[in-house]
């Protein structure tokens, strides 16, 4: 890992990050969506 982090361009972690951040929140308003669906 720590070799792949020292290659790995920081634009790449930047987007990876994006993407993580994005799941993340995609998946926080699905569960709001539910709940407030169910009410």
């Amino acid at each position: 890992m720590g070799v792949n982090e020292a290659v790995t361009p920081s634009f790449l972690t930047q987007t990876t990050g994006v993407i993580g951040t994005t799941a993340i929140l995609d998946t926080l308003i699905q569960r709001v969506s539910a709940e407030v669906t169910t009410e």
